[in-house]
């Protein structure tokens, strides 16, 4: 059976063109006789237009072909020159057959969260900054007589809610972005402040009209937030991660305007901003970046790196552990030796490597110590307060009895049904291997160059040859 091509082949992505975007004058000009069809195949469109155009004046449903090609070069150039507009922002996008602009934006807190602006006007930060007036001015009409200020948050919003004159056209607005304006205005309504006064809203505030990111002279505050922005869950946990690494002393906030809480917070009130030792820090920051949730760590922080109220903790900590340490080995003599840990961990550039690795095998066990008191005492505190609730569960036990917190919470998973967490126990280990990775990673690169030394510094046998 022989099978032949229709005269007319259509495009099968889109097969159809609108009158709405093209002139008369344009569907005039690329529009196809009869006998162009006939004459050889032609690639198409089918012109749709509506039943009040003149096009269907007569009440007759017809076909109208427009030269495919034509229209195609026509939609190309006018994207060409509509993007060519230097002032657009970056991201912005434009659909030729419905002249619209258009701008992803993704929820700054909530990365899988995304919503798209649409315009008639190029999407520039002035037309943002209109756009965000003439919303936040729909939202005071709506809202402006409510009895109670929360009345806002009352209810979902609907298309109808979203519907809004905007450039001068009803408008449906996008529900994550309309979401965002609500959370703008209510913020600014019932505290009276500004957008840049609230966390969230400062970050929606940014979002919406396209403000960048300042960090002033918060150069390495900036490298931080770089460092763990991709491997955060999103930008409230970033935000957190950079709470602790200020008030740790890490990193300064300075005069950056992005993280607004960060420095009101606790600005850098924990002991290591005293402290001099990279491999401390680094590791530190490289356990705040892998532990599952920062807010427990936070607090294991505070158990020994101490805060506004006890500033010497950690150094007393550290002075305590080396006292201890050199008492239990009988190290009076200290001549024999080529270091003595005294709980003085500055490491600066004239430090040998050996002393570097020396201090961080001590900060290793001492903060295996500090593991061990924190689950010693975890297990008591949690063995005396269950116990009050469940006397005969624990009749004849003490907390001495159990040999690990791992021990502890299988037993009250067992009993009680109780799968209690072992978050900041899990942090003890990630800071410990983090200090052990240092020191294993500084050893192989040196065996390392070591080897390579060694390998080109061996005497090369057919030197000794006789010529």
């Amino acid at each position: 059976m022989n099978i032949s091509l229709p005269n007319i082949i259509l495009r099968h992505q889109s097969p159809f063109v609108s009158e709405k975007s093209l002139s008369k004058e344009l569907i005039e000009k690329f529009r196809l006789d009869e006998s162009d069809i006939e004459d050889e195949p032609v690639r198409a469109y089918s012109l749709i237009y509506q039943k009040t155009s003149e096009y269907n004046s007569d009440g007759h449903v017809g076909h109208i072909r427009l030269d495919a090609n034509q229209v195609d070069s026509y939609f190309a150039n006018e994207k060409k020159e509509k993007l060519s507009n230097t002032d657009l922002i970056d991201g912005v996008t434009y659909g030729a057959r419905n002249d619209t602009y258009y701008l992803k934006k993704t929820n700054p807190a909530y990365p899988e969260r995304t919503f798209t602006i649409a315009s008639k006007e190029p999407i520039t930060n002035e037309y943002l900054q209109k756009r965000y007036d003439q919303i936040q001015a729909h939202f005071h009409e709506k809202h402006q007589n409510d009895e109670d200020k929360y009345d806002i948050y009352k209810g979902d919003p609907s298309s109808d809610d979203r519907t809004l004159e905007l450039d001068g056209r009803t408008t449906i607005i996008d529900e994550e972005e309309y979401e965002a304006h609500k959370m703008i205005y209510a913020f600014t309504k019932i505290h009276e402040k500004p957008p840049t006064d609230s966390l969230y809203t400062n970050w929606q505030y940014h979002n919406l009209l396209n403000i960048e990111n300042k960090y002033e002279n918060a150069a390495e505050f900036e490298a931080l937030v770089n460092r763990f922005t991709p491997t955060s869950y999103n930008t409230f946990d970033v935000n957190n991660k950079m709470i602790l690494s200020v008030s740790l002393g890490i990193v300064d906030p300075a005069d950056q305007t992005y993280f607004i809480n960060v420095a009101d917070k606790y600005d850098n009130t924990f002991a290591l901003k005293d402290i001099q030792n990279d491999t401390l820090i680094q590791a530190t920051l490289d356990t705040i970046d892998e532990g599952p949730s920062v807010v427990y760590f936070s607090q294991t922080i505070q158990n020994f790196f101490g805060g506004e109220s006890d500033d010497n903790n950690f150094q007393a900590l550290l002075n305590d552990f080396a006292r201890r340490q050199n008492e239990e080995k009988g190290l009076n003599n200290i001549s024999s030796q080529m270091f003595t840990f005294t709980g003085d961990i500055t490491i600066d550039e004239n430090s040998t490597q050996e002393y570097k690795d020396f201090i961080t095998n001590n900060l290793i066990d001492f903060f295996k110590e500090q593991k061990n008191i924190y689950v010693k005492n975890e297990i008591k505190n949690e063995f005396t307060a269950y116990e009050m609730d469940f006397p005969e569960l624990f009749e004849g036990m003490t907390p001495n009895d159990f040999k690990s917190i791992d021990e502890f919470y299988h037993f009250m998973k067992n009993n009680l049904k109780n799968d209690m967490s072992r978050i900041e126990v899990k942090y003890f280990d990630l800071l410990i291997n983090n200090l052990k990775k240092l020191v294993d990673t500084t050893a192989a690169e040196n065996n390392s160059l070591l080897n390579q030394y060694t390998k080109n510094t061996k005497p090369n046998p057919l030197d000794n040859l006789e010529q």
